[in-house]
């Protein structure tokens, strides 16, 4: 039986990947809708592949957890949370959450987890072909 915690060079990369890409979708485009859409999707696949560095589990879960973790997120937003905890002033949680609700953004979240089901799915059956080809040239 294999360790529940690993290490996945891939998944470190692909956190990483992601993290760059939020960071230029949130300083290049205008605030908006658009912005908000984006990097809401981009923050579900960054939770997951987080996840994914450490945790050996099912990509179901995972991304299951990831989206619990956003929607988390967003209904502390909707509580204006960092105004409950007075640190509203503060660059730093202001960068890390922002502190606003917007229910689209639920959406965005969705989006975000079945893209990484569909990708997962996408991976697996091309992983699939690749050995059914492997064992037909043998």
């Amino acid at each position: 039986m294999g360790s529940f915690f690993t290490l996945k060079t891939k998944y470190i990369v692909l956190t990483l990947l992601c993290c760059i890409a939020y960071y230029v979708f949130t300083v290049t485009l205008p605030l908006g809708i658009v912005q908000d859409m984006l990097t809401d999707i981009i923050l579900v696949m960054l939770l997951y592949c987080l996840l994914r560095i450490f945790l050996r589990m099912p990509i179901r879960v995972l991304a299951l957890i990831a989206l619990g973790l956003s929607l988390s997120i967003e209904l502390a937003q909707f509580f204006q949370y960092l105004s409950l905890i007075e640190i509203q002033e503060s660059p730093l949680a202001w960068a890390i959450t922002t502190n606003h609700y917007q229910p689209v953004e639920l959406l965005a979240y969705l989006f975000g987890y079945l893209l990484i089901i569909f990708t997962a799915y996408v991976e697996a059956q091309y992983k699939l072909w690749k050995k059914h080809r492997t064992n037909l040239d043998s």
